[in-house]
């Protein structure tokens, strides 16, 4: 009877535990981008409310990133989707070993990419960017034609703690982003603070102050 009672438990706790599995599987694919494996959007912007809370608690610092591709049409168009996915997993990597253990990635949709990087001011920011920008050269094997290479634009956005919200943060780095996706592509644009002009440089990986 008592291991006729064991097996029965056995039984009732393997079943637990598969159901728990499938649980924290359904939990992972709802957060993860399903090509990338990365932080889907939603689930990134959860994780940024939380470090920014943090941060304007009295933590350090942080910077948010945000990563389009330039000239990523030429290449579905040349060379079909495939090699379009490709592409994005390529940057989705090059992202990865761009970051530290605790700071986030996420592909946002699309060929947008986003990353948050804890502990890390305005110069930390710029030489993080600058090393992103020449990583992201060995994305050019993959161009649709050697007069639409493939490279990155990059909007970066330093906050600070304060009262800015996860929205405010969010947009300083859009727009930083399209800024120098306007004004030549493959560079960054560091925005400036709130209520600041938005400092840009025209030449990639040079800034410019105001």
């Amino acid at each position: 009877d008592e291991r006729r009672f064991c097996d029965e438990l056995a039984a009732q706790f393997a079943i637990l535990l598969a159901q728990l599995d499938s649980l924290r599987q359904l939990e992972a694919m709802a957060r993860t981008d399903e090509m990338t494996g990365l932080l889907n959007r939603r689930a990134f912007l959860a994780e940024l409310a939380d470090r920014t809370a943090r941060a304007g608690d009295g933590g350090s610092d942080g910077a948010l990133f945000y990563v389009d591709l330039d000239n990523f049409k030429a290449v579905n168009d040349v060379h079909g989707h495939q090699r379009g996915d490709d592409v994005l997993i390529a940057l989705a990597d090059l992202l990865v070993t761009q970051t530290r253990s605790g700071d986030l990635v996420a592909r946002l949709g699309g060929d947008e990419f986003a990353m948050w990087l804890d502990r890390t001011d305005r110069k930390a920011a710029e030489k993080r960017v600058v090393g992103l920008i020449d990583a992201s050269k060995g994305l050019r094997i993959y161009s649709g034609s050697p007069d639409k290479p493939l490279g990155i634009s990059v909007g970066v956005a330093v906050f600070g703690g304060g009262a800015e919200s996860v929205a405010e943060l969010t947009a300083r780095a859009d727009a930083a982003m399209y800024e120098i996706k306007h004004g030549g592509k493959s560079g960054y644009v560091i925005a400036a603070q709130p209520e600041q002009p938005i400092e840009e440089n025209p030449e990639p990986g040079r800034q410019v102050s105001a």
